[in-house]
């Protein structure tokens, strides 16, 4: 039912679509064509009008990044790169797919959430790494001989699609200008950029998608968990069951959900195996993404005459802009950019992780009386955008029974009523959020989720019998509501100043100036950088957009030093030039 191909770096890799097997090789797109063109009128003929135009296609390189863990799943073990994440994946043999080490370390703690001081992590680490260099040389003395890591798992997360395509992206601008006085130039522009074929991560097999339920799979399941408790079989036993205290999390356990135990030569035993029970997860890197850019941009740029003997050689350079990003992903870019639709790649769109509504900016710079000349960088921008997603409830292989709104197989889903960064722009106060909670907690709590259905209709258990296991939405429980006093994400606010006094020596021909830098001068409490926002989850606690009031915002800005840390809490530094 999957084919083996070679993958976009030549590697080999498994595909397949709904369609049915494919086997080809993934295509390798040699006729991208970037052509440019632009164009400048001078409509007046007086040299002070100007109209413009231009527009041009501009082509993404692959980044290693997105190669690297295709290599890592489909070359022979003990080469390439190698990447894990302990505790959550652990430190495998690569030629034998024993566990080396699962990332836990002093005293049995996972090593997840502890300090880097912790005593014996660093060892437990180190000891780790030891281990698999020995287990990676011996796995690489046999080359070509043994398994891949998707052979021994058959799972894979980056894998390219066949119809490889390069990202790119087509850009247009147009815009006027007109000279104010010499030196002194005011433009209006319009700028629109279009990306196609980033990358978006689809779960190929529909691991746990709800009409990929298997009866028999399902009954074996529960024979299991029903004989533990001394239950009869199959859904004859679910009452005896529930009185011995069993929920879904249990069924889950046993394999009546979304997991992955599929092995060479034997099939994935789960309630819920896929497309294909004979793979795991497959999740394919497909080229569906997209994005848009539009912008107003206004911008006045030169230099203004002297104001007396104050103010000397003063240059202005001032850009305002309004403008909407929306895409199919926070990050186009990246491998790890997933679908949040499995059934519908297209249809999560909306403002991403880095739109701002207006940016403003303002940098100047002039000489005053006795040669001190200031330097000043003003920026203004609005709040950036966040996406609404209601948390999982329990992470376990019964989550879709709770949190899988769609039955698509994956679990964690966006408030209903909500798209793509719809925190911050749809969603203008903490009110309106509440409302769609309110909404969520009266029509969607309690009720069943695809694959809860999927059982009902299978026969396998009672909607009442789903109710007891706590197989409903977000297991019954409501949402809660964000406080009264609920923060928005905040916007960005900052002033950066430099006062210097260039000093020449021995004929001009050294130039000493010394300087005074401040960041933040006027000390604005700056939250929700990009990167360090609100979590969009629902859960109620500090950091969330449903939990987070002025009063215990965690993510002020943090401290830094100079230029690299934007929106610090106010510093300075003493600097010193020397040109010769």
């Amino acid at each position: 039912m999957m084919g083996r191909h070679a993958g976009a770096a030549g590697y080999c890799g498994v595909h397949r679509d709904a369609g049915g097997t494919d086997s080809r090789r993934t295509r390798r797109d040699k006729n991208n064509f970037a052509p440019h063109v632009g164009t400048a009128w001078d409509f007046t003929g007086s040299g002070k009008w100007l109209v413009r135009a231009g527009s041009g296609v501009f082509y993404a390189p692959n980044i290693s990044r997105n190669l690297m863990p295709e290599r890592q799943d489909f070359l022979p073990p003990g080469i390439g790169n190698y990447v894990v994440y302990p505790p959550f994946l652990p430190v495998q043999d690569p030629g034998t797919g024993e566990t080396i080490w699962n990332g836990t370390c002093c005293g049995g703690q996972s090593m997840g959430g502890l300090p880097a001081n912790t005593p014996g992590l660093i060892d437990a680490v180190f000891e780790a790494s030891e281990a698999f260099k020995t287990a990676s040389l011996a796995a690489a003395a046999a080359f070509p001989s043994g398994a891949t890591t998707f052979e021994r798992t058959l799972r894979t997360l980056y894998l390219y699609d066949p119809s490889f395509s390069t990202p790119y992206s087509f850009h247009f601008n147009a815009g006027i200008q007109h000279e104010l006085r010499p030196g002194l130039v005011l433009s209006m522009d319009y700028l629109y950029q279009r990306g196609v074929h980033s990358i978006l991560g689809r779960n190929s097999n529909r691991l746990g998608a709800a009409d990929t339920l298997s009866v028999p799979n399902a009954l074996a399941v529960m024979d299991r968990l029903h004989g533990i408790l001394g239950c009869p079989p199959g859904k004859d036993g679910v009452d005896c069951a529930i009185a011995s205290g069993a929920t879904i999390s249990d069924y889950g356990a046993f394999g009546l959900g979304i997991c992955e135990y599929a092995s060479p030569g034997f099939p994935n035993p789960c309630a819920f195996p896929g497309l294909n029970p004979n793979f795991n997860l497959v999740d394919i890197l497909g080229m569906q993404g997209k994005s848009r850019f539009n912008a107003l941009q206004v911008q006045i740029r030169g230099t203004f005459p002297n104001l007396g003997s104050a103010v000397k050689n003063w240059s202005l350079l001032a850009s305002y802009s309004l403008s909407r990003y929306a895409a199919t992903a926070e990050d186009t870019a990246s491998c790890l950019s997933g679908a949040v639709n499995n059934d519908n790649v297209m249809a999560f769109y909306g403002p991403s992780a880095l739109d701002r509504t207006h940016m403003l900016s303002v940098a100047s710079l002039f000489t005053i009386p006795s040669g001190f000349r200031l330097n000043s960088i003003w920026r203004i921008n609005s709040p950036l955008a966040q996406t609404v997603f209601v948390p999982p409830v329990s992470y376990g292989p019964g989550e879709i029974f709770l949190t899988d709104f769609n039955g698509d197989g994956r679990f964690g889903e966006p408030l209903p009523g909500t798209n793509r960064g719809s925190f911050g722009r749809s969603i203008t106060s903490p009110a309106e959020l509440n409302q769609l909670i309110s909404s969520f907690n009266n029509n969607v709590v309690g009720t069943f989720t695809p694959a809860a259905q999927a059982l009902i209709s299978a026969g396998l258990f009672t909607p009442a019998q789903l109710v007891a296991l706590g197989a409903v939405a977000n297991g019954g429980n409501p949402l809660p509501l964000a406080p009264a006093d609920q923060v928005m994400l905040d916007s960005f606010i900052t002033t950066d100043l430099r006062i210097a006094r260039p000093f020449k020596l021995w004929h001009e021909r050294i130039s000493i100036e010394p300087a005074w830098e401040v960041f933040n001068l006027f000390n604005v409490a700056n939250y929700d950088l990009p990167g360090n926002t609100l979590t969009g989850l629902l859960s109620g606690n500090v950091g969330s957009i449903s939990g987070t009031t002025r009063t215990n915002r965690p993510n002020r800005a943090g401290f830094g030093g100079g230029s690299f840390a934007q929106g610090i809490p106010r510093a300075w530094q003493f600097a010193l030039r020397v040109s010769f």
